[in-house]
């Protein structure tokens, strides 16, 4: 079974193929709204360097493992998603 993002990511493929640019912006903003949202909180719980306020020091010493969604949460953000673009294009259209 194909999930969610890798079928965006196919349909983003193949707009961008076609020259399909409303398509593009719209599969674009909703694998978007699915990165943010895997997104954790920013901890600064770590060693900072002394050459540059608040960075991490060492590679790879500020990566965060992100949160993993489920089914639910992904039908909540692309409904979310499909309703603002809704208004979007209803404001437009007027």
């Amino acid at each position: 079974m194909v999930g969610v993002r890798e079928q965006l990511r196919r349909d983003l493929r193949r707009a961008m193929k076609e020259r399909n640019h409303l398509a593009v912006r719209a599969i674009r903003s909703l694998l978007a709204a699915i990165d943010n949202a895997e997104a954790v909180p920013i901890q600064h719980t770590f060693e900072t360097g002394a050459h540059v306020a608040g960075a991490a020091m060492g590679a790879g010493a500020g990566d965060r493992p992100r949160r993993k969604l489920t089914g639910p949460d992904l039908t909540q953000i692309l409904e979310r998603e499909a309703r603002e673009l809704e208004v979007l294009s209803a404001y437009l259209h007027r």
